[in-house]
């Protein structure tokens, strides 16, 4: 045994060296043709120097290129080179490829596993060394049913859940009672969804859970509003509208605001009444209605909410019993504390409309219905603009009533105030002046919250995080905490809860599908269950939706802010695992938000993947929990222990290959924070679990270890790999050989995968080991119980989750044995084992040594008619910027076939796609590369320390200034020598993305703390020093980025210009740009 592992050792090592070897070189082919002389002697001089002209423009367009693609693509090379390349084989050239032979225990370029699910194509299959395509412990877990409770209570019912509308509050119910505030000075002018008019809007503060200050400059209305939302308590909340300023250039003085209810779910209320409180003086008008200091109350809204049975009871049919929750709302008007001077305050006699609307445009269109409403009120008589008190067409029985106030633009204050269910009877409406209280209280509250945990290292940071100019150290530290103020409470408002299915086609290879009875020929469209969903979204105008691979970036910024908040979303989108492992990638919830959406995008297909970035705040959680356990350990250390390992909370972490262990401290858990997050990773592993099981099923490669995406698509002449969230980064551009594709993104995802859930088992066994944290008392859980009672109505169940340590380990176990990986100590060394083979198998397929950084593997077609097609578009969409020209020119047939020559690229060819861009960086920010030794760091002995510092020194070279990836304003999609650069849709292929560019500065800080404290003038000392400067480099161009075009447009883009810097696309994008709030308060 001794003897063949090491015959086996020393046939792959001289494989690598191959493969190395073939990465770097670099083979130049190319003829002269002599040039054909022309026989005329009139004009030579000016033929010559046409043709040198000519010549040297040609050179000067395209040598970028060529310089790029003869200095990084590897050659494919040919028989006796003494390089056995992607399509050779023993049998075809045994010259090159004598020791490439099946058991010698590395699957090589011409091998694959064995199965139904290979694909030869010329390369032989070997068990021995490439394993089985569908390995056992890939499918087992489909039988494993997971029936558990989500291992929370929703600690808030009522929210600003509607994310789509510019200010929009409504409960956390499948049919819910939803609340909006609309405005405008005409019909043509109406304000009610984010993106129909109104260019500078926002949440400047909210906590993410009863209290938020939403803004909206209107300057066509004459409109400057700052709207709150106070949470009072479960079944009471308030909204204040107030008018800051108005626009002297504005004709009119006078606006329209719309206060409107609706119920969603087919639903309806019975308005037992809509009052009117306020009217003119007798024999007067509404312009001399007296308003003291504390206002007159406007409107009042009464009735119930009829809601089914189902609702309540999982076992009810819906329709056939209902119940009545009574709800009220009080509506007053008061003088802008701005200008208490402001006379008249209101123009004409409020006027409302309720109806039942069947139709789901009109439905969700408010601002349309007002619109047909208005209009047909005035065709009978009624002032324009008014709504003309209508209530109709069913009496009692509405799902959609609209209350119309015609205010001055002078300046003005309006507060709604809405209760609901069992206080009714005893209910009595805030005074204005202890609405402000209550504001001014709340508000207190999220400063300082903010300043401790998010800017508390911020506040020691200098003026060069913006630029070197003296005398704005303190307007820059204001607009960076005002942009970080921003970032976070968009995300935290624009946060939705929706309840719905999705359309999917089943994946035809899934042991799921397979075994459902009588199942035969092509997979039918099927609904996932009606699940709800609570998720921060992209963007509220554009995407108000979830999205998978958005969310795990998003989460990051909550899990900072609030545990408890991220633990609830994340539970959310785990309930969302199907028996397969898959999660749908989009999550069109209801008819609202498929709004806009083209039908085609509603299906979705379960072979079809998404990167699994929700691992990432898990991680971020682990990393918690294990700065608690350490603490907790120290503390029950003896004392003279005690003296060497306390380093205060949270400090000290073990020396793993974890992707959050950084230099943060990162402060250990509350007691009931840990508690929450221990509960949610008992709860949730099995899910976790059947995830990692589809994603390594489903995305596999005929090559061992390595993973590809599913869904490459090419249509209309541009190739999309959706799947990957990198939509147009370039890849393989042959249609027909996607198959053959290996895609280093995926593979290192997988490996961060395996290694969050390996330290999940770990975290289990540390966790028996200790003692529980203190529980709540079975009084304070009656409390909880009894006010979600309250609420809704009914009593909730009590979730069935682990209550100590040491249950956490056994649900784990009983995990891993219905999915046959045994122990949770055996699943550790799995788990260790998986990501050791992808760390060699990264290097020896990915890593191109000439390039020394990562690259995709693929085929490449004949592109040069498309790049054409796709040129000729980019230019049409893209303007020129600061006089550049920022899509380069094409090369031309003959200069396109020079550069094919020259780089050795074939269309047969499986080869390295020699695309530098955000996929090179892939290993390097999941770091999935040999563990680091804490005693030698990166020059440590052995193959595997200088391979880390090879792929260290390479990720820096292409951040530095001059390297391929490097812009004045953070790392570049694509680079800028690449073909593809900024070609058609421009979206992956140049522009910066706040998420990479996070990733990219969270590795840097890691690799910053794994080299520090090194002797000077050692290899490590100088790579300390090179790291420190780029991280250093890269946070100060976001910052800057970010926060000057925050101060022109006072709003966050999907997307910057790596060219100006400006901010591109979507805006305002409440997605993952919201992770400058992290950068700049350096809580990585």
């Amino acid at each position: 045994m001794a003897a063949k592992k090491g015959q086996s050792q020393s046939s792959q090592s001289k494989k690598r060296e191959r493969k190395e070897a073939a990465s770097g070189s670099t083979q130049v082919k190319g003829k002269r043709d002599d040039a054909s002389r022309s026989s005329s002697l009139i004009g030579v001089p000016a033929l010559v120097s046409m043709a040198v002209a000519s010549a040297a423009l040609c050179l000067f367009v395209f040598l970028p290129h060529i310089v790029y693609a003869i200095k990084y693509a590897p050659s494919p090379g040919t028989c006796g080179d003494g390089v056995c390349h992607f399509l050779e084989s023993a049998h075809s050239c045994p010259s090159d490829c004598a020791d490439d032979v099946c058991g010698d225990g590395f699957c090589s370029f011409t091998e694959v596993c064995a199965g139904a699910g290979a694909k030869a194509k010329g390369r032989k299959v070997c068990v021995q060394d490439c394993g089985r395509c569908l390995q056992a412990d890939n499918a087992t877990s489909l039988a494993a049913p997971i029936d558990k409770e989500m291992p929370y209570l929703e600690k808030k019912r009522w929210g600003t859940y509607r994310a789509r509308h510019y200010f929009g509050i409504k409960d956390r119910s499948p049919s819910p009672l939803s609340f909006g505030v609309g405005w405008g000075h005409n019909e043509e002018q109406l304000r009610f969804t984010c993106g129909d008019g109104v260019t500078k809007y926002g949440w400047q503060k909210h906590n993410g859970y009863d209290f938020g200050l939403h803004t909206a400059k209107d300057d066509d209305n004459g409109l400057h509003l700052h709207k709150y939302f106070v949470g009072v308590s479960e079944n009471e909340w308030v909204a204040r509208i107030e008018q800051k300023r108005r626009k002297k250039a504005h004709t009119s003085k006078w606006t329209s605001l719309y206060f409107y209810f609706s119920m969603e779910g087919g639903n309806y209320f019975d308005l037992d009444d809509v009052k009117v409180l306020l009217h003119p003086p007798h024999g007067g008008s509404m312009k001399n209605v007296s308003i003291g200091h504390e206002g007159v109350e406007v409107a009042e809204f009464s009735g119930y909410r009829i809601l089914p049975e189902s609702d309540f009871n999982k076992g009810a049919k819906g329709g056939e019993n209902t119940r009545h929750i009574p709800f009220k709302a009080v509506l007053r008007l008061q003088k802008s504390a701005d200008d208490l001077s402001v006379t008249p305050l209101i123009q004409r006699k409020p006027t409302y409309f309720s109806t039942y609307v069947h139709d789901p445009d009109h439905f969700y269109n408010v601002r349309g219905l007002v619109r047909d409403v208005t209009s047909r009120s005035r065709s009978q008589g009624h002032a324009v603009g008014t709504l003309g008190n209508v209530k109709k067409p069913e009496p009692g029985r509405s799902n959609m009533v609209i209350l119309e106030v015609r205010v001055s633009t002078g300046g003005f204050q309006m507060d709604l105030q809405f209760a609901d269910g069992d206080i009714l009877p005893s209910w009595q409406p805030l005074s204005p002046s202890k609405i402000g209280e209550l504001i001014t209280k709340r508000e207190g509250e999220f400063d300082q919250k903010l300043r401790d945990r998010l800017l508390h290292r911020h506040q020691h940071h200098t003026s060069e995080d913006m630029n070197e100019e003296e005398g704005r150290e303190g307007s820059d530290r204001a607009i960076m905490e005002k942009t970080a103020s921003f970032a976070l409470s968009n995300h935290l408002g624009s946060m939705v809860y929706t309840h719905g299915s999705i359309t999917y086609e089943p994946d035809s290879e899934s042991p799921v599908f397979k075994a459902e009875p009588g199942r035969r020929g092509q997979p039918h469209l099927k609904e996932t269950d009606t699940l709800p969903l609570f998720s921060g979204v992209p963007s509220r105008s554009f995407f108000p939706r979830g999205f998978l691979w958005d969310e795990g970036f998003h989460l990051l910024l909550t899990c900072r802010w609030d545990t408890s908040l991220c633990v609830d979303s994340l539970s959310h989108w785990m309930r969302w695992v199907t028996p397969s492992g898959w999660i749908p990638r989009e999550m069109f919830l209801g008819k609202e938000s498929r709004l806009g959406v083209e039908q085609k995008w509603w299906t979705q297909y379960e072979a079809h993947a998404n990167p699994p970035s929700i691992v990432l705040p898990i991680d971020y959680l682990l990393t918690r929990l294990e700065a608690t356990v350490n603490k907790r350990q120290d503390e029950s250390s003896s004392s003279s222990d005690k003296g060497t390992s306390g380093k205060g909370e949270g400090e000290r972490k073990g020396r793993g290959n974890g992707w959050s262990e950084t230099s943060t401290m990162h402060q250990s858990l509350s007691a009931d924070d840990e508690r929450v997050v221990r509960e949610f990773l008992s709860w949730s592993f099995p899910r976790l679990l059947r995830w990692f099981n589809y994603l390594r099923r489903t995305q596999s490669s005929p090559h061992k270890f390595t993973f590809k995406w599913r869904g490459r698509s090419f249509n209309d002449g541009l190739w999309h790999t959706l799947a990957s969230g990198l939509d147009d980064y370039p890849r393989g551009t042959d249609p027909s050989r996607f198959d053959d594709e290996l895609h280093v993104d995926l593979t290192s995802w997988i490996y961060l995968f395996s290694n969050v859930l390996k330290r999940v088992a770990h975290a289990s066994s540390s966790l028996a080991s200790l003692s529980s944290p203190p529980s709540h008392s079975a009084v304070e859980l009656e409390k909880a119980l009894k006010r979600v009672e309250k609420a809704v109505g009914s009593s909730p169940s009590v979730p069935s989750v682990s209550s100590s340590p040491s249950d956490f380990k056994v649900e784990l176990e009983k995990a891993l044995l219905d999915n046959g990986y045994g122990s949770v100590e055996d699943f550790e060394r799995h788990c260790s084992d998986l990501g050791s083979s992808i760390v060699e198998y990264t290097r020896a397929i990915f890593f191109n040594t000439g390039m020394r950084t990562f690259v995709d593997v693929g085929v490449v077609g004949d592109v040069l008619e498309v790049m054409r097609k796709e040129r000729v578009q980019a230019r049409r969409n893209t303007p020129r910027q600061d006089g550049r020209e920022v899509v380069p020119p094409l090369p031309t047939s003959s200069q396109w076939e020079s550069w094919m020559r020259l780089v050795g690229w074939r269309k047969a060819d499986v080869t390295q796609l020699p695309h530098i861009g955000y996929v090179s960086l892939f290993p390097f920010l999941m770091n999935a590369l040999p563990p680091v030794d804490p005693a030698h760091t990166h020059t440590q002995s052995g193959e595997g320390g200088s391979y880390r510092r090879e792929v260290v020194e390479g990720t820096l070279d292409l951040l530095e200034e001059g390297g391929h990836l490097h812009s004045p304003f953070g790392v570049r999609s694509l680079s800028s020598s690449d073909p593809f650069y900024y070609a058609h849709e421009q979206y992956w292929r140049g522009p910066i993305w706040m998420n990479i560019n996070y990733l990219t500065l969270k590795a840097l800080e890691r690799e910053v703390h794994d080299t520090a404290g090194r002797e000077e003038g050692s290899q490590d000392s100088a790579l300390h020093s090179r790291l420190v400067h780029a991280y250093t480099d890269l946070r100060s161009s976001l910052v800057k980025t970010v926060t000057r075009q925050f101060e022109y447009k006072e709003s966050l883009f999907e997307q910057y210009s790596d060219v100006t810097g400006g901010g591109r696309r979507i805006s305002p994008f409440t997605g993952w740009t919201s992770l400058i709030a992290l950068i700049i308060g350096e809580d990585l």
